[in-house]
């Protein structure tokens, strides 16, 4: 699978690929795209929005997860909103291998 490869590319100068709202469509900032990356996310548009889709659930999972950890932790508030921003402003496949450390059982994207 290329998609995880790309968004990691991307991720590394600065991009975060997203889905839109309806889940159907890409949006990236397109003023930092270069020519090659923008054809690079052409050719592999609906794997991209697979991995994508795939990886929302994964999103869900690895917060489920992550305030658990609080809660053995015994983490107030404060603790478990920080624990939540800072697992959301990870990219998808950053945010798989914290969920696999977290809860090593369950397959991820």
């Amino acid at each position: 699978m290329i998609a995880p490869s790309i968004i990691s590319d991307l991720w590394a100068h600065g991009i975060t690929l997203r889905l839109t709202a309806d889940g159907e469509h890409l949006a990236a900032p397109a003023d930092k795209l270069t020519p090659e990356q923008r054809a690079t996310i052409l050719a592999h548009k609906p794997e991209l929005i697979d991995y994508l889709r795939a990886a929302h659930d994964t999103t869900n999972a690895l917060l489920v997860v992550a305030m658990r950890v609080c809660d053995r932790h015994g983490d107030g508030y404060a603790a478990r909103q920080e624990m939540r921003d800072q697992c959301l402003e990870l990219p998808p496949h950053l945010q798989a291998d914290l969920l696999a450390h977290f809860n090593p059982k369950r397959s991820t994207t």
